[in-house]
């Protein structure tokens, strides 16, 4: 049961940094490409405030 446990663990790990990543290379390329917040954010998420 350990094991599973901390293959749980290291999964979550995994998971929450590959979403930081992905945020920070959005907005990386939303400063790169001198867009607004909201454009990015609308294109990514399909529409809406859902980011928030």
């Amino acid at each position: 049961m350990g094991v599973e446990i901390f293959l749980l663990l290291v999964s979550f790990v995994i998971i929450v940094a590959g979403a930081e990543l992905f945020t920070n290379a959005v907005e990386w390329l939303r400063m790169r490409l001198n867009l607004s917040e909201g454009t990015v954010w609308q294109g990514a998420g399909g529409g809406g405030d859902a980011h928030h």
